[in-house]
């Protein structure tokens, strides 16, 4: 199995687990970058970003970058429901995104829940 399949396997399973319950799916992903390309996950993850936000139904997509280890990256993701998340994860440009970023990494990890508490946006 490529690592595009297990991951998308991976987070269907882990969201279908949480079953109807589950309002307001939260996903967060510790990137680890090859060190050399860094700059490359990095630009990837701003295209990323921006495409992100246009989905109907994701309210918060960020990216960030460790300063103590600049190849370290954590991306967190809210969408209203979980049919959200399925059309966010359908799009073809962001899963041709998401495995540029995959060849680039020496690790990915996922956690897949439902925000329980924060999610607001703090506004000046």
């Amino acid at each position: 199995m490529s690592q595009e399949s297990f991951i998308d396997a991976v987070m269907s399973r882990k969201i279908a687990n949480q079953g109807d319950e589950m309002n307001e799916p939260a996903i967060c992903v510790s990137i680890v970058a090859e060190k050399a390309r860094a700059d490359e996950v990095a630009e990837l993850l701003t295209e990323m970003a921006a495409l992100a936000v246009e989905d109907e139904g994701c309210t918060i997509f960020s990216a960030h970058r460790s300063q103590r280890n600049p190849h370290v990256f954590v991306v967190y993701e809210t969408y209203v429901d979980k049919a959200a998340h399925e059309r966010h994860m359908a799009s073809e440009e962001l899963r041709a995104i998401n495995g540029r970023v995959r060849e680039l990494c020496v690790s990915l990890d996922i956690v897949a829940g439902s925000v329980v508490a924060g999610g607001v946006t703090a506004r000046a």
